[in-house]
Parts: C-alpha cells; sequence; structure tokens
C-alpha cells in the first residue's frame, strides 16, 4: 500500500480541470511507489547524499554458467543470480581436426657438378642424419667397400661431407637428399647384392608406407605390368622378373609412426610464454585434481616422508611412528619392523638410588618394562677351579686346551680286515698307525668254512693266546691287559698270524681301538 493519502479527495474545486490534473498526479506518485517505500525512499537506495549512483549490482563469470548478475543485498554468496549469456556462447563453439603434423622428410637437397677431379664434396648434415646420394641419377650406397662414405664433422667447414670411392670427374652431377626422420616417422633403407637369381626380397611395410625400389641404382616402377609389386602381408617386394646374380637392389622405405592431431591452435602470443609453455594462470585446475603420480618426485618424497599416528593404542597397521599417549608422559615410538621402542628410553628407565648399585638394567619377567636386578654368579664357576678336579679347563697361551688336560682316551675306532681264501701266514696286516698311540681293548674273529688258529700281532709280535676258529660261531676275545700301540714316533702295523688252516674261508677280523690324547 502506497504513503501517499489525500484528505479531501475530488475536492479541489477552483477548476474542474484543476481537480482532475490533481487527480493524475496522485495516481502517478501512487503507481511510483514500491514496498511501502516512498519515491524518495526508493531514489535512497541508488543514490548517495551527492546524487552518485550506489545501487547494490554485482557482476561475475561463473565457468560453468556464464556471465551473471544480482542486485540487492543477499545473506548467501550464491543467491539470486541471474544469468546473461551462457558460458557455450562465451566459448563459442568446440574446435576441430584441422588435420595430422608430421615431421619433414627430405630436408634438403644439394646439387653439385665436378669442375675436375675430386673425391670429397662437402654436404652438411647431422650424424643422424640419413642420405640419399645420387651419380648422373643413380642412387649410390653407402659403405666401405661401396660407392661413398659419409662423416658428419669432415669437409671444408668440418659440418659434413661425403667421399666417394671413385674420384668424380669433370661434369659428372651429384645429387644429393638430406633425410631427417625424427620420431615421427620410420625411415629406413635396405640394400641387397643377390648371388643368385632373384625374385623376392624381404623388407619390413606396411600399406601406408611410401617405397621406392631401385635396381642397380635405377628406380623401378611399381605395378603388375611394370617391375615389381609389393606385399605388406608377408612383408616382400617381388619382382616381376628374376633378378640375375651379382645385381644391387636397394628398398627404401619411410611412413609415419603416428598421427599428431590437433584439435585447437593457440596461435597468439598471449596464450605462451618466451619458451613456448602455457603459463599456469591460463590453466583451470581444481583442487585435489593432480594425481600424487603425476607430480614429478611427489610419490617418492612422500613414501620417504614419517607418518606419525596419535592415539593409547597400537596402530595397526603400523605407521613409523606413535605417540603413546596411554602413558604419563606421553611417549614417542618408532617401529623396527617387529615391535615399537621408545625414541627416548631414559624416559622408561625406573628411578634408582643407593640400593641399586652394582646392579644392571633389564627387561623383566613379562618384557614389557625395564627393572634394576642384582648380577647372579650362582651358575658362574670360580677361577680357583681352573685344571682342578671337576673343575674347568684351563687355556695355554694360544687359548687352547693342554694336552695335559685332555682326556686320555679321544675317541674309539675299528679295524677291520677281510680274507676270503685263508692260510697260514705270519703277521697279516690289518692296520698301520703313525703319529699317535692307540690301545686294543677287544677283537672279534669269524670264519665262514673250515678251521684255523689266529693271534693279534702289533709288528710281527704276538701279543695274545691263540684263538682256535671254526664255522660254529663268532669269537670274541676281551683283553684283560688293554694293548698299548705307541705310534708317535715310528709306525706300528697291527696285525694277525694265522696257523693251522684247514679249508678255512672268508677270514673277518674286527679290531676295537682307544685313540688317546698322547
Amino acid at each position: 500500500m502506497s504513503r501517499l493519502r489525500q484528505n479531501n479527495s475530488q475536492n479541489y474545486t477552483s477548476s474542474g480541470n484543476v481537480n482532475a490534473e490533481f487527480e493524475n498526479v496522485v495516481r502517478y506518485l501512487n503507481a511510483a511507489e514500491y514496498g511501502n517505500k516512498t519515491i524518495s525512499e526508493l531514489l535512497a537506495l541508488c543514490f548517495d547524499s551527492s546524487g552518485t549512483f550506489k545501487a547494490n549490482v554485482e557482476l561475475r563469470l561463473d565457468t560453468a554458467s556464464g556471465v551473471q548478475y544480482r542486485s540487492g543485498t543477499y545473506t548467501g554468496s550464491e543467491e539470486g543470480w541471474l544469468t546473461v549469456v551462457p558460458i557455450a556462447d562465451i566459448r563459442g563453439s568446440a574446435g576441430v581436426n584441422v588435420g595430422t603434423i608430421g615431421e619433414p622428410i627430405f630436408d634438403s637437397r644439394f646439387e653439385f657438378t665436378a669442375t675436375g677431379t675430386t673425391s670429397e664434396v662437402d654436404i652438411p648434415h647431422n650424424a643422424t642424419s640419413f642420405l640419399m646420394v645420387y651419380k648422373a641419377g643413380v642412387l649410390l650406397t653407402e659403405g666401405a667397400g661401396a660407392d661413398y662414405t659419409k662423416d658428419s664433422t669432415d669437409g671444408t667447414q668440418s659440418t659434413g661431407s661425403v667421399t666417394f670411392a671413385v674420384a668424380l670427374t669433370t661434369g659428372q652431377k651429384i645429387t644429393v637428399f638430406k633425410v631427417e626422420s625424427g620420431s615421427g616417422y620410420n625411415f629406413r633403407r635396405t640394400d641387397v647384392t643377390t648371388t643368385s637369381s632373384q625374385s623376392n626380397f624381404g623388407f619390413v611395410f606396411n600399406s601406408d608406407d611410401a617405397v621406392q625400389v631401385y635396381k642397380n641404382g635405377i628406380l623401378q616402377q611399381v605395378g603388375g605390368g611394370n617391375d615389381y609389386i609389393l606385399d605388406s602381408t608377408n612383408n616382400v617386394i617381388i619382382f616381376n622378373s628374376a633378378i640375375p646374380t651379382s645385381n644391387k637392389v636397394s628398398i627404401v622405405g619411410s611412413g609415419p609412426t603416428d598421427s599428431r592431431i590437433v584439435t585447437g591452435l593457440m596461435t597468439e602470443a598471449n596464450y605462451t610464454n618466451i619458451n613456448g609453455f602455457i603459463p599456469y594462470t591460463k590453466l583451470v585446475v581444481a583442487n585435489d585434481q593432480i594425481p600424487t603420480a603425476k607430480v614429478n618426485g611427489l610419490s617418492t618424497t612422500l613414501a620417504a616422508t614419517p607418518s606419525i599416528n596419535i592415539g593409547s593404542s597400537t596402530p595397526s597397521p603400523a605407521t613409523r611412528f606413535w605417540l603413546d599417549t596411554s602413558t604419563n608422559p606421553n611417549q614417542l615410538k618408532f617401529y623396527d619392523g617387529t615391535n615399537y621402542l621408545s625414541a627416548n628410553p631414559a624416559s622408561s628407565i625406573p628411578t634408582f638410588d643407593s640400593n641399586s648399585a652394582l646392579q644392571f638394567l633389564k627387561v623383566d619377567a613379562t618384557g614389557t618394562a625395564l627393572s634394576f636386578s642384582a648380577i647372579d654368579f650362582t651358575t658362574l664357576i670360580p677361577v680357583s677351579t681352573k685344571a682342578a678336579t671337576n673343575g674347568v679347563a684351563s687355556l695355554d697361551t694360544s687359548a687352547r686346551l693342554p694336552v695335559a688336560q685332555l682326556p686320555v682316551v679321544i675317541s674309539h675306532d675299528s679295524y677291520h680286515s677281510y680274507t676270503p681264501s685263508v692260510t697260514n701266514v705270519t703277521a697279516k696286516p690289518v692296520k698301520r698307525i703313525f703319529g699317535h698311540s692307540v690301545t686294543l681293548t677287544k677283537v672279534a674273529f669269524r670264519i665262514d668254512a673250515g678251521s684255523c688258529t689266529v693271534q693279534l700281532t702289533v709288528d710281527g709280535v704276538v701279543q695274545d693266546t691263540p684263538v682256535a676258529l671254526s664255522t660254529t660261531s663268532e669269537v670274541i676275545r676281551v683283553f684283560t691287559s688293554p694293548i698299548n700301540v705307541v705310534g708317535t714316533t715310528a709306525s706300528k702295523l697291527i696285525g694277525v698270524t694265522v696257523t693251522s688252516a684247514t679249508n678255512a674261508t672268508n677270514l673277518d677280523v674286527s679290531i676295537v681301538s682307544q685313540i688317546k690324547s698322547q
């Protein structure tokens, strides 16, 4: 409702015309009032006291919606916005494919006509350049023993040259095409000298490659009715007529290894810096949009960055560091691959006093804490027991046990002899010892047939009473007085003497010995 009031409506009696005009003014003013505000109040919202326009109108570019505006006062930053120009109208139509960009193949052409006898011609090129060299229109072959060699650092300008195996003469014309094949093209050449009549020549290519075929340097024509055909399925060049022996066939192929599609060109200098890179301010990158793996070195850095867990329970899975809040004060611990260890061991050492003198710090029986404890010597052997009865052995100056403290018998052994056909014999050898002494304690005899009498001997000297053998059983003789055989300075032969042998076979002798320490 308007705030303009008429106290005496239709009461302008001086004239009917004046009354009508006055009513028109009142109706006009009523129509200009909005929101229960007078015209002056509405104007105060749009102008300051100096008459300067101050209406609350905002404009913005929303990357999703386009150009927007709002008028008035709003509590939220996203309230009241109206789109004036959609974002699609600002950006224009999408880019189009303008083709593919490849790389130059035949970079340069050089022409040279010899004015005298010469072998070297300046041809600037790089070490990676391919050269197609023609003499009088005939393709030549590169290499030692071929038509020419090239050197990218030779020549009068040290920028490259071609040296011919046969010197050029006056009037001979040389044409050179320099080929610069980068990553985008696969330029290759194969030269074959036939050793027999041959029609097929292997060459890897596809249907999109450009292929040139030369016979003795002369360019051939492709086609079934011409010189050769191409078989890209089997990677072979097939001549319509076989090439005789000692003819040279050269095959040159090239083709793009990839296509580089251009969907939009930023040709204005405003879009790139002096190095041709797009400034970061020209890119729209949302927060957390770039993956970690796409930032150089970030994955390695994050993997090497220590991580810490804060809590009262052991972290699972384990982290490199753990701030254990279950203790007071909190303890920083690190993971050693198996357990968490305190980064400040002093904080876990219990309090000590005079009663802890000469005690050592140890892990308690539960394996969960540290404690002080006296050293337990009850299981240790006193020094006074060295070399004593029921004590421990002492060591000599070489940290070895003295011979006198070794047991008399340090090991046992058994000497064995087997004789298939038994005859009477004196001191038949069983075992020869040297460098040590042994004690013979017992012996076992047996035969499989017949009978005989045996006695133990040392160096041919009988050591015991005769033992009569038959097939009835094995005879074991335990020496009442063990037989000592000293072989420390000279060898000793331990054997047996056989007598009264009658049809005896398979005499088996086993002697038990004790190896002595000295």
